[in-house]
């Protein structure tokens, strides 16, 4: 959970860069606090999903249990970027969390509702990052403007288009929490395996990628002032839609029960970011 720490610098270098490009801070706090509001936007517009999704399988009275995990969540991270508590007591939460998730969907909705936040958290950093490469944009013109465009409309895209695909999957794995046991089991290591613990766990490493290595990238990218330092952070990008290729391929070809259950791909959707980023 060191990534949350590492969102919380991001975001303080994130606004050192924006004013270096002529934001001043009042105007970089508005756009701060509106991208945060949008972001809260979205995860209220999560749990409703997830409120809808129970109710239409019969089992809202497990909403209590979610709404109560996704909460301790958001306050644990809201604490933690604000300096209110130390990165210890993030790392202890979440082990808890993640020793009980497949037993109490409470843990479950906790440990994806810290997913959700540090994505967040990312759309934010992208916010501000675009503020300040648009500041410089603005300066350019010819084919340096026309590249550096380019790039920052991939990046922008990316951001648009991944995170709501990651919110779609995870409304679908908390309504569905309660039936994780009857989608299947594969092998792996000589060990059993369900289909759904699978795919939580693939759907979890892309946080690693966003924390490890697209925020880190993103960091350095806003201060690029020229279309060429934006390149590593699209390679991360790159990295990140291929992961999510890979998850998309396995929901059509090996989680046919869970896709029985209205699980989508998004292939398309990611395809698209992944072939606008290579263009870029």
């Amino acid at each position: 959970m060191g990534g949350v720490a590492r969102v919380a610098e991001m975001i303080q270098e994130l606004r050192g860069a924006a004013r270096a490009g002529s934001r001043s801070a009042a105007e970089l706090e508005e756009i701060a606090q509106g991208a945060r509001g949008l972001r809260m936007t979205e995860w209220e517009a999560g749990l409703a999903q997830s409120r809808s999704g129970l109710q239409r399988v019969g089992r809202e009275a497990e909403m209590v249990e979610v709404e109560a995990g996704a909460n301790e969540a958001r306050g644990l991270f809201d604490r933690r970027v604000a300096g209110q508590i130390a990165e210890e007591q993030v790392v202890r939460e979440m082990e808890v969390a993640q020793r009980g998730m497949w037993d109490k969907t409470k843990d479950f909705a906790k440990v994806l509702g810290i997913e959700v936040m540090k994505g967040f958290a990312m759309g934010l950093g992208f916010e501000i990052a675009i503020t300040a490469w648009h500041a410089i944009v603005e300066k350019l013109s010819g084919n340096d403007k026309e590249n550096f465009q380019r790039k920052i409309d991939a990046c922008d895209n990316a951001n648009k288009v991944l995170p709501k695909i990651l919110d779609d999957w995870n409304t679908w794995l908390t309504t569905h929490f309660a039936e994780r046991d009857t989608f299947g089991t594969i092998e792996v290591s000589s060990i059993t395996i369900s289909k759904f613990q699978t795919f939580q766990a693939s759907k979890s490493s892309l946080v690693t990628i966003q924390t490890e290595e697209v925020i880190p990238a993103l960091t350095i990218a806003a201060r690029s002032i020229n279309a060429l330092g934006l390149t590593p952070l699209i390679e991360k990008l790159q990295k990140m839609s291929e992961h999510m290729l890979k998850i998309a391929k396995a929901i059509t070809n090996d989680y046919q029960a869970m896709q029985a259950k209205q699980l989508q791909d998004h292939t398309s959707e990611i395809q698209g970011v992944l072939d606008k980023l290579k263009a870029a």
